[in-house]
């Protein structure tokens, strides 16, 4: 029976290099003698795989963000440094505070298009006023701005429904599932509008799963000339639709719902309702804001460094080909 040695015991029981040394870098010349007894080019190529590298260092700085530590500035610097941008992006996903700044800067999205579709709401109602004005013109140019008053009547709820998921994430992520606090700041920013939010929220689903809503515009001759884009509230009730009972109390108490005078006042309450959650945000995940900071503080440093380094290469290149192809360099 051949002798058991440390290669053959390695072997049979398949050992894998990084199980007998977990770090590759700066490894001791016996962790190199170890490796060696492996077979084949695997320990080549685990010793001088950057990628493999590049994984691992990331990992590290993962493990050490994702529970916002902040206890080892210095050594943490030193990671940021040594991973490039793909593996600090893997890496900073791990950061629990990082997903809520996604969601914030989505709810700014979200708000940004939420006005664009009102001025584009707007729009189309200055189209449909036209058209009503001008005797000459064509039946067609109303329904196309009436149209495009329905697609963007559709866009503006349903972004608002967009709006209402993020939040719903931002309460859970501050731990808040529950709170009754939040739900009377949530009323009190809102006030009046509430039952116009409940409309606006139960509309996506009445122009997807109903049928679409066309706005009509109707002027008014007075001491102003006044030009109102509305639907008749009745019918959104005849049709036999379940409206919640919030948005059903505001249609019933309307006869004629004014769709720029509603779209506005929700745009200004979305605008405050986000300012809330940013405050909210700050103060009941306070440490991992700040730690979320100061890592994005580090790689910043790092990044401005680097493009500084390839910035000063490149006035070096440029003064060198200068000199080659210079008057003084030509020889005749």
């Amino acid at each position: 029976m051949p002798r058991e040695t440390l290669q053959t015991f390695l072997t049979r029981h398949r050992f894998k290099p990084w199980e007998i040394v977990p770090s590759v870098k700066g490894i001791s010349r016996e962790d190199y003698a170890l490796l060696r007894l492996f077979p084949g080019n695997l320990v080549f190529d685990l010793l001088f795989d950057e990628q493999l590298l590049e994984l691992r260092k990331s990992l590290c700085l993962a493990e050490y963000m994702a529970v916002s530590a902040t206890d080892q500035p210095e050594q943490f610097a030193q990671m940021v440094s040594a991973v490039g941008s793909e593996g600090w992006a893997f890496a900073l996903r791990f950061s629990p505070y990082h997903k809520v700044s996604l969601a914030l800067e989505n709810l700014e999205l979200v708000l940004s298009a939420m006005l664009e579709a009102g001025l584009s709401l707007n729009a189309a109602k200055a189209g449909m006023e036209s058209a009503m004005s001008f005797a000459h013109s064509e039946t067609r140019s109303y329904e196309r701005e009436e149209s495009k008053a329905t697609i963007n009547l559709l866009n503006f709820s349903t972004l608002y429904a967009t709006y209402v998921d993020i939040c719903r994430r931002l309460r859970k992520y501050a731990g808040l599932d529950r709170s009754r606090a939040y739900d009377r700041a949530i009323q009190k920013i809102i006030g009046k509008n509430a039952g116009k939010h409940d409309f606006i929220k139960d509309l996506r689903n009445f122009i997807l799963h109903h049928h679409l809503l066309r706005p009509s515009v109707t002027i008014t001759h007075g001491d102003t000339r006044t030009v109102t884009l509305f639907v008749h509230a009745e019918w959104l009730i005849i049709d036999g639709y379940v409206w919640k009972s919030g948005a059903r109390g505001f249609i019933q108490s309307n006869r004629k719902i004014d769709l720029t005078a509603t779209t506005d006042d929700i745009s200004k309450d979305v605008a405050r309702l986000i300012e809330f959650h940013v405050k909210m945000a700050e103060r009941h995940l306070q440490k991992d804001k700040i730690a979320y900071e100061l890592y994005k503080y580090e790689r910043a440093k790092v990044d401005h460094l680097s493009k500084s380094i390839t910035n000063i290469e490149a006035i070096f290149k440029l003064r060198r080909r200068s000199l080659r192809v210079g008057p003084e360099s030509c020889s005749i």
